[in-house]
């Protein structure tokens, strides 16, 4: 069943939210008037200070000293603000202003990726400046290239199981905070990895936020997702905090009977003692059931003539009764910091993954050379297991 149509076949989708968020914007000061009248200044970075003038205030001969004001005010440490990146932790692996960076950093936020309506990476990453995609597959995000090389996929700051693109490592783009591609050879931050460029993934985890939210999406080929994101404090003093994402997809692939579903979930803890201390546990699981998404047709039929005719576009190569294509992913892992002063901070890392993939397809291979009347297709049948 088709709820919509579009010429690029991209999901339309509409979705309901909600969220809450907390910000102070007041900065007060008070005078030492007699009447002990208060003025009010508002600050439109959202910080807040309290400040009372002292009683032991004396105007200096001459002239009239006025109270002090002193206004309390962290810096700007928003990593994003709407469709903009200030920040990213991927250039140095710290915290670190993107105009501070030596060396070619792009950014592509929650708040994009949700405007683009992008359903993978892959159409995440359309708008970043030299990538280039020539396939779009339900099995991988990486038929593409970065300066002429497929860009290595970091999550969180570290690397994700090296397969081929067939049972590659994959993200929802619900469960994704921000994209991060980093231009040029990054062995010295990151080892091993195409010259090209890296793409980290930075994942929504726990911050301490509350957050509530939840999305529906219907779209073309009888799409339907629920999405969810729900985090806040454990505790009164915000020691403790969590989040949990997760998404739920059906549908039905582009060609083919066959059905396209995902389950997807992240939950997180984390635990901050003191400002200067955190540690982050957090899993995701991710299972897909659904066809694979090469369908080869040949050139001639349908960019260039054939004596038979046309072939249609929604000619469907594969197998119904042999085609499918599952795939289970999983990790747990932790993040931990603890900044001494202003210059020293230690941070360390670690998580484990598994992924394995049961591919079974039936895929076109071009007209049959053995038929003089360019009227057979050859196919091809496969088995790909990977644990």
């Amino acid at each position: 069943m088709e709820w919509a149509t579009s010429t690029r076949m991209r999901a339309i989708s509409t979705a309901a939210g909600m969220a809450f968020y907390a910000a102070a914007g007041h900065a007060w000061a008070q005078t030492d008037a007699p009447q002990g009248a208060t003025r009010q200044a508002q600050s439109s970075d959202s910080v807040s200070g309290n400040a009372a003038s002292s009683g032991a205030d004396q105007p200096a001969a001459g002239g009239e000293t006025l109270p002090t004001i002193p206004v309390l005010a962290n810096g700007d440490k928003d990593a994003t603000v709407g469709l903009v990146a200030r920040r990213s932790a991927t250039g140095t692996k710290t915290d670190t202003p993107i105009n501070e960076i030596p060396q070619t950093i792009n950014v592509v936020t929650a708040e994009q990726i949700e405007m683009t309506r992008a359903t993978d990476i892959n159409q995440a990453l359309r708008y970043v400046p030299g990538f280039s995609t020539y396939s779009s597959d339900n099995r991988s995000d990486w038929y593409s290239a970065l300066r002429g090389f497929t860009p290595t996929l970091f999550v969180d700051g570290l690397s994700v199981p090296n397969t081929i693109n067939l049972a590659s490592w994959r993200v929802d783009p619900y469960m994704i905070d921000s994209l991060s591609v980093l231009r040029g050879p990054t062995s010295v931050l990151y080892g091993q990895g195409d010259p090209g460029a890296i793409v980290d993934v930075q994942s929504k985890i726990a911050n301490g936020e509350r957050i509530r939210e939840m999305e529906l999406q219907i779209g073309n080929f009888a799409r339907k997702q629920i999405a969810f994101d729900i985090g806040d404090r454990i505790d009164k003093d915000g020691t403790l905090s969590y989040r949990v994402v997760g998404v739920a997809r059906d549908g039905n692939v582009q060609l083919g009977p066959n059905s396209d579903q995902r389950v997807a979930l992240s939950p997180s803890i984390k635990w901050q003692p003191d400002a200067a201390t955190s540690f982050t546990l957090y899993a995701t699981y991710l299972q897909d059931w659904t066809d694979t998404a090469s369908n080869f047709l040949p050139a001639s039929g349908t960019v260039l003539p054939n004596p038979n005719g046309v072939i249609s576009n929604n000619l469907y190569v594969g197998d119904p009764d042999f085609d499918r294509y599952g795939k289970r992913q999983a990790s747990i892992g932790y993040q931990f910091e603890h900044q001494f002063n202003s210059v020293w901070t230690v941070r360390q890392s670690a998580r484990f993954m598994h992924l394995s993939t049961d591919d079974w397809s039936v895929y076109g291979g071009g007209l049959d050379e053995a038929d003089p009347t360019m009227a057979s297709l050859t196919r091809y049948a496969g088995i790909f297991q990977f644990n």
